[in-house]
């Protein structure tokens, strides 16, 4: 038995090896074995069985990928997890890499989407992996789909709008990447702050919740509508929902990135055609070259220069963690007024602990800000205020509101106008002192309206900030007749 596992192993090597660079002519080889329904009945093995011959053209590659398959189940029965995981992943790998270069049984169809799932799909599970379901997007024109591992490497989609780069030692282990846009309408970041297509879901399976080391994100926006809005293209920042607090955004310093095709992005969603436009669109390049050297920029204004960095197009942005990509207009704010995605507890004694960025908050309401009353004499806030804050009657009534931001940022403010009294922490540090004379019982005191544009400012060390994603949490109090708060938080992103 022991021989004839060797001979197998060895033969499986060779063959995958062998296979890799096979040529078109292989791929009309002997006609595949006619479809068979995969039904919930037969086993896991049987399933892959039955795929083999669907999925992989040539005797060769047909008889290397069963023996794979063999060996990768025979390990995991003698308890060889480890190995039978790590060989799982090398063979969804090749099959990858089969359909990227066209060479599986009917191209890349959809019924051969299809098959390719339900391949990786069977095959994690039959070592141990749990489901591993493959977004139908990702196999196709605008997705992407590889094996990355503890070495690094980039995944970029097959319309080269957007990829990832991974230096080596972001990532455990071997894992699945994939790209898909997302075409749904409506913003998906959890932000108020304006934000432009292209957006892109980037995920891993299994899932790595934070990587070893930043990872290199960028995609395309589509330079019309950041003009039809009228925002200059140097505001523009990658952002996507913090992996701790998928209501809050992380907003990702610039960072070069060579993967973005910027003449696909235009010719792809409708750039200006014609020889006149053209040559006006040449005009304003080398208009903005000439301002970005008048403003210190480096002469040399290639795809890796400051100015590439800025433009629309290929806009990147380093991360250490997967979800939603696309891009907002940051002009400072990390957190706007009336900002949604707030944790909040009304007229209650604050729990020990609420400040700390530890502290389970998810018994708490949902809301957006601004929280008040509303009411004479302060009705000109009333257009303002998304959430009830019932004032206070013959006892003064308590907020507690908690709201993450982003974890690059540095020199940050916290603004907070309030009616009447307010302390405010940062990373479960009490930074109320910073905002004026505290009282005895920790409040900063205000009397009358509300007023946002001179609210009480508070200021952060950047030592107190985290990489992972900051927490302000604001405790206000109404003292009688109307109540109020809201909160903005702004600052710089780091250079990279």
């Amino acid at each position: 038995m022991k021989h004839r596992w060797t001979f197998s192993i060895l033969m499986a090597g060779a063959l995958l090896v062998g296979t890799s660079c096979s040529t078109d002519r292989e791929a009309l080889g002997p006609t595949p074995a006619p479809e068979m329904s995969l039904s919930a009945s037969p086993s896991v093995d049987t399933q892959i069985h039955r795929l083999i011959p669907q999925l992989f053209p040539g005797v060769l590659t047909r008889a290397a990928v069963f023996i794979a398959h063999e060996y990768i189940e025979w390990l995991y029965k003698k308890g060889k997890t480890a190995l039978a995981q790590q060989k799982t992943l090398e063979l969804v790998a090749f099959a990858f890499q089969r359909y990227a270069n066209h060479q599986l049984i009917g191209d890349q169809s959809a019924a051969t989407q299809a098959k390719l799932r339900s391949f990786v799909d069977l095959s994690f599970q039959l070592v141990g992996l749990g489901s591993a379901p493959i977004p139908p997007d990702a196999l196709g024109p605008d997705g992407a789909v590889a094996i990355v591992g503890p070495t690094g490497g980039q995944v970029v989609t097959q319309s080269q709008l957007a990829g990832a780069q991974f230096p080596p030692g972001a990532l455990p282990q071997n894992v699945i990447v994939t790209i898909t846009r997302v075409t749904s309408e409506g913003n998906p970041l959890p932000t108020n702050l304006q934000q432009f297509p292209l957006f892109y879901e980037f995920k891993t399976f299994p899932e790595v919740a934070e990587f070893g080391e930043l990872v290199t994100v960028g995609v395309c926006v589509l330079d019309a509508v950041v003009e039809d809005a009228e925002v200059p293209f140097g505001n523009l920042r990658v952002a996507h929902p913090l992996h701790s607090d998928p209501s809050a955004i992380e907003i990702l310093p610039l960072a070069d990135q060579g993967f973005i095709d910027q003449g696909s992005c235009d010719e792809a969603f409708g750039a200006r055609q014609g020889f006149m436009n053209n040559l006006a669109g040449a005009g304003k390049s080398v208009a903005q070259d000439l301002f970005w050297v008048m403003m210190g920029a480096p002469k040399d204004l290639s795809a890796t220069g400051s100015r590439r960095r800025l433009m629309p197009g290929g806009l990147g942005g380093r991360t250490g963690s997967f979800s939603t990509f696309g891009a907002v207009n940051f002009t400072g704010e990390f957190v706007p007024y009336q900002e949604q995605g707030y944790r909040y507890l009304i007229d209650a004694t604050p729990p020990a602990g609420f400040q700390q960025p530890n502290f389970d908050a998810s018994t708490w309401f949902s809301g957006s800000g601004a929280f008040g009353s509303g009411g004479a004499p302060c009705t000109f806030l009333e257009s303002t205020i998304h959430t009830s804050w019932p004032a206070a009657g013959e006892s003064p009534t308590e907020i507690l509101l908690r709201k993450r931001f982003s974890g690059s940022a540095q020199n940050v403010q916290i603004h907070v106008p309030v009616d009447n009294d307010v302390q405010v922490f940062v990373n479960g540090v009490d930074i109320t002192s910073t905002g004026g004379t505290v009282g005895e019982d920790g409040f900063l005191p205000h009397e009358n309206c509300a007023d946002p544009n001179s609210p009480f400012v508070f200021s952060v060390q950047n030592s107190s900030l985290l990489a992972g994603g900051n927490l302000v949490v604001v405790r206000a109090r109404d003292r009688g007749s109307v109540s109020y708060v809201d909160v903005k938080v702004t600052g710089q992103l780091p250079e990279e």
